[in-house]
């Protein structure tokens, strides 16, 4: 009870406005409920005792809240005095550099000093972080460059889309602890030593796969299976992403939650014929390896952990302890950055199609009687469908647009993704190392991706493939999940009302 407390304050808080005076006011409620818990000797003992608990929660809910809170006020006044003025800053790359649409890049690094125009050089009493946008993809940054850019900074600002829905901007940035926002500066490139040596060889080995790839398999191929692999869907192109998208097959080269909830819970079905101690150490290994490709960065370990609960729920079949475990794993992520429960996309659809896996999954899987057992083909789809099921209203919501056969890309493409990275993996990694030893691995993966890629232009090409959606108000999106879920507790019912007993 006193975790739900703590999610429902920070929920709460992410709308309205209470202040540290309000989360201790609760805070100290829960005290004088908990002390007449000793008091009282009837059956409202126990509801008092819940009460309290989930009050405690609430109460700390809040203060968590206002302290992110606080801490974005505080970084916003310390930064205001540099905001919207031209200034030679110093910067250190601390993330792998992103590939823009438009074929520029996007860098993220905490700045080290600011000299504004006319004054003197300050250094920040924090390590805030800005993103800078550079026109050209050359030439080409790396974690670790220290940077002097010279340009003007600005503040994020709401985003109004096409559709009219508004996306808040500036929090998304705020809990990654960006705030400033600096367009097509002149930069002088300083020391390229900086930041941690772990994650530098961790880029390196990335840079080494995907070149791998490139050499091996034909475009566009070898971009996709740098997606579906490690998630490094940059250069597939606008064209192939909106393909992806229309079909609902996004999660697929995207490294989220989702993709590798999906994807962990189909290698141990893949790997089934091995002793299931090897099979689970092997997928969480691949989890491991997917978390050191990618940097390691706060996103990709926050879905490694999702992924591995999924995993272990499935593997063992412990579905209440693999469900603490989740809560668990949610509340230290919530306690860590808050603004990840309302804010980040990535934790809800993780934490999302983890429930799935969890719950839906043997709920779903008698509708997939049909589809055949062999290689993990069945259980493959039936996850995948599982996880969309919680998945699919939060995106529509967000995105706006609604594929209507979702259901049949994802059965058709998913249970092939298990064995596409797997000779992706061989491929990239023989490569690094022989062009022959990784010829065969290379043709069997082009193979896979080309049947992929067909299905995906294929489906794609119909024009009710998608839907594009007006917003609604999240009011609508809370019942849609309240109907989903009393719709999953009728049918485990009448599933469990059905089962004969002896």
């Amino acid at each position: 009870m006193a975790v739900l407390g703590f999610v429902v304050g920070v929920f709460v808080s992410a709308f309205l406005d209470f202040g540290f005076s309000f989360g201790a006011l609760w805070v100290l409620v829960s005290g004088t409920l908990f002390v007449a818990t000793f008091i009282r000797n009837d059956l409202n003992r126990t509801f008092l005792f819940l009460v309290s608990l989930f009050l405690f929660g609430f109460g700390l809910g809040i203060l968590r809240s206002e302290i992110f809170i606080d801490s974005v006020e505080r970084a916003k006044f310390d930064l205001s005095s540099v905001s919207d003025k031209k200034v030679v800053a110093r910067v250190l790359v601390d993330d792998e550099p992103q590939t823009t649409n438009s074929g520029g890049q996007k860098i993220t690094a905490t700045i080290l000093n600011i000299k504004v125009e006319g004054e003197n050089e300050k250094t920040l009493s924090a390590n805030y972080r800005t993103l800078v946008f550079v026109r050209t993809s050359y030439p080409v940054y790396k974690y670790g460059d220290t940077l002097e850019v010279t340009g003007t900074f600005s503040s994020p600002e709401p985003v109004i889309g096409d559709d009219g829905r508004i996306f808040d901007y500036p929090t998304y940035l705020y809990k990654d602890g960006i705030y400033l926002l600096m367009y097509y500066p002149k930069i002088n490139v300083g020391a390229s030593d900086g930041g941690s040596r772990i994650q530098t060889q961790a880029f390196a080995l990335k840079n080494k796969f995907v070149s791998a790839i490139g050499r091996l398999v034909p475009e566009p191929s070898a971009s996709y299976l740098d997606g579906v692999v490690i998630g490094a869907k940059q250069s597939m192109g606008k064209d192939l992403l909106d393909q992806f998208k229309r079909v609902g097959l996004s999660h697929v080269v995207v490294l989220s939650g989702y993709n590798m909830t999906v994807i962990a819970s189909s290698l141990l079905v893949v790997l089934a014929f091995l002793p299931r101690s090897i099979s689970i150490l092997a997928s969480v290994l691949s989890l491991l390896f997917f978390v050191l490709m990618t940097g390691s960065g706060a996103s990709s370990v926050r879905a490694a952990i999702m992924a591995l609960v999924a995993l272990l729920a499935r593997a063992t079949g412990r579905v209440y302890d693999a469900t603490a475990a989740l809560i668990l794993a949610g509340f230290i992520m919530i306690v860590y950055n808050p603004a990840s429960l309302v804010f980040d996309l990535s934790f809800q659809l993780s934490f999302l199609a983890t429930l799935g896996i969890i719950f839906v999954s043997p709920i779903v899987e008698k509708y997939f009687s049909w589809a055949p057992s062999h290689f993990g083909i069945r259980e493959a789809a039936t996850n995948s469908v599982a996880a969309q099921v919680l998945v699919l209203p939060l995106i529509v919501y967000q995105m706006g647009q609604l594929s209507v056969i979702s259901l049949i890309a994802n059965v058709l493409v998913v249970p092939l993704i298990p064995v596409t990275m797997f000779f992706g993996f061989v491929t990239g990694g023989l490569g690094m190392f022989s062009f022959y030893l990784a010829f065969v691995p290379a043709l069997i993966s082009q193979a896979l991706a080309v049947v992929e890629l067909w299905i995906v232009s294929v489906l794609s090409s119909f024009s009710f493939a998608s839907v594009n959606l007006p917003p609604f108000s999240a009011v609508i999106l809370y019942i849609v999940y309240a109907s989903v879920v009393v719709l999953l507790v009728f049918l485990n019912s009448a599933e469990k009302e059905n089962v004969p007993k002896n």
